[in-house]
């Protein structure tokens, strides 16, 4: 074949190729652009460690369904910050946990929200919900009204709050009652009475921590503190995450005997697998839960 023949279905054959292919669409600016000697806007504050908690056990929480905001205020109540809100307002847990369930059950949304986000549209590989995604916003707005770098769990609180219904039942209307949740709670074991030590040994209830290590997984934390202390996937996924992020994880209080054994067999399962996770347990503090 005659090289220019060559050259000229080679040239041919690539410019159909280029019209051909399918287009992606060009990505939307991340901001809108600004005008010369204009700053441009601040970005949008990210979760902060309490926030990131709540959400992403929210995520196992909600499973296979889209992410609502019944399921990070369902996964809130394990913060012991919450809890004291909660019987502030002469709310039980078991109550709260039921309404919370109800409203996910007969499906309490707007009708222009009963849609999910459209595929590719996902936050964090998680499947969430329009009322989520304003949810979301709608905290970080307010989080930057507060000069706030970060979304606090009182502003997810406050943001929620704002829809009514079983949120305005649950969440405190005044936003001074939230003020302990805009401060990360850091997880302090160091002044705690150990209930192995004398002369704790009788302690009537314990509470029990897992100890983060740099080996153990966190399916294998998941899965052992599910088998081994009844955990759902929702409150292994916290407690292990709290691990993570704090050093110790609360995994739940005691008599101490059924403390002992259960920390037992979750010990000897761990090191059946090869894991060094560890336990603590604690004297209960007599004005939690």
């Amino acid at each position: 074949m005659r090289p220019e023949i060559l050259v000229t279905l080679v040239v041919g054959a690539g410019a159909a190729l280029y019209y051909l292919a399918p287009r992606r669409k060009a990505a939307a600016p991340a901001r809108e652009p600004t005008t010369p000697g204009e700053a441009p806007p601040p970005p949008r504050p990210a979760f902060d460690d309490d926030a990131n908690l709540a959400y992403y056990a929210a995520r196992f929480h909600a499973g296979d369904r889209a992410l609502e905001p019944e399921h990070v205020v369902a996964c809130a109540l394990f913060d012991p910050r919450v809890q004291r809100l909660l019987r502030a307002r002469r709310v039980s847990l078991e109550t709260a946990r039921a309404d919370l369930r109800a409203a996910l059950r007969h499906g309490r949304v707007e009708a222009a929200e009963e849609r999910d986000l459209e595929p590719g549209e996902e936050y964090a590989g998680a499947k969430i919900s329009i009322r989520m995604l304003v949810s979301s916003r709608r905290a970080s707005e307010i989080a930057a009204a507060r000069g706030a770098s970060a979304i606090t769990l009182g502003d997810l609180l406050r943001a929620f709050r704002e829809r009514g219904g079983v949120f305005a039942d649950l969440v405190p209307a005044e936003d001074e009652a939230l003020a302990p949740l805009d401060v990360v709670r850091e997880v302090d074991v160091s002044g705690r009475a150990r209930a192995d030590d004398a002369p704790y040994r009788s302690a009537g209830r314990v509470d029990v921590y897992t100890i983060d290590d740099d080996r153990t997984t966190m399916d294998a934390v998941m899965s052992i503190l599910g088998e081994h202390f009844d955990l759902d996937p929702a409150r292994a996924a916290y407690a292990m995450l709290e691990t993570h992020e704090k050093g110790h994880g609360y995994v739940g209080t005691y008599d101490v005997d059924e403390a002992r054994a259960r920390v037992g067999r979750a010990t000897a399962a761990a090191r059946a697998d090869g894991s060094p996770l560890r336990f603590a347990t604690f004297v209960a503090d007599a004005t939690a839960g």
